[in-house]
């Protein structure tokens, strides 16, 4: 029996109110999924989103932002940093120059409910609206 292949989905979170809360949007085929890795990049990295349409948070939203996952009713991993998942850093972005993330990959298999997991930021950095957070997620297909 082969080993199972780890998939790869984006999820673009997007800036729709001015708000601290930003809730993930449904994912279906993350539903039941066991997630390997998370990643997450900033507008230096990343300029537009994944869709192609959104400018990503500006920089300061995004380094003051935090990530809730949702793993059950009583497990969940609160307020992580978002930018503790970058696992790209742009050479000539010198607060960050020359870190390297390897712990975008270590959520031993979790399954998480996107619905109701969100991205939060302080007041003071709230995004534009208009504007999104990019998040990539490595899996496997829930177990059958």
């Amino acid at each position: 029996m082969s080993a199972p292949v780890v998939k790869y989905q984006n999820i673009v979170v997007n800036v729709q109110v001015a708000s601290n809360q930003f809730f993930f949007p449904d994912q279906p085929n993350l539903r039941g999924a066991r997630i390997v890795g998370i990643e997450a990049q900033d507008e230096y990295i990343l300029p537009i989103c994944s869709d192609l349409n959104t400018p990503n948070v500006p920089i300061l939203s995004f380094r003051n932002a935090f990530l809730t996952l949702i793993v059950g009713d009583v497990n969940n991993i609160t307020r992580m940093p978002l930018q503790n998942l970058q696992t790209i850093y742009d050479g000539s972005n010198v607060p960050v120059t020359g870190r390297a993330n390897q712990n975008n990959r270590d959520f031993n298999q979790l399954t998480i409910y996107w619905n109701k997991s969100y991205i939060e930021v302080p007041a003071a950095n709230i995004p534009a609206i208009g504007t999104g957070f990019n998040i990539g997620v490595f899996y496997y297909d829930p177990v059958k």
